[in-house]
């Protein structure tokens, strides 16, 4: 499954993800649904072979699956694909 489809099953759940950095720690915090869709989501981009990466974040694209709390968005690299 590719990462948009991932982001569209996960659309209409109340997924609010919350990230900050504290004492040289990335924490990522969220319940059972967001942790899912992160999980699926980086199983779909370390399956994508034509684009490299994913970034999303509170002020970039799929804001909507962050808390008003969140400081960081998270980027998802794939070294293995083709570009």
């Amino acid at each position: 499954m590719k990462t948009d489809n991932i982001c569209e099953k996960y659309s209409q759940d109340k997924i609010k993800i919350n990230t900050w950095i504290e004492d040289d720690i990335f924490f990522v915090e969220g319940n059972i649904k967001a942790l899912l869709f992160l999980s699926d989501l980086i199983r779909a981009q370390a399956m994508e072979l034509e684009n490299d990466n994913i970034c999303i974040g509170p002020n970039l694209a799929g804001n909507k699956f962050f808390s008003k709390k969140a400081k960081f968005g998270i980027l998802i690299h794939n070294t293995d694909s083709a570009k």
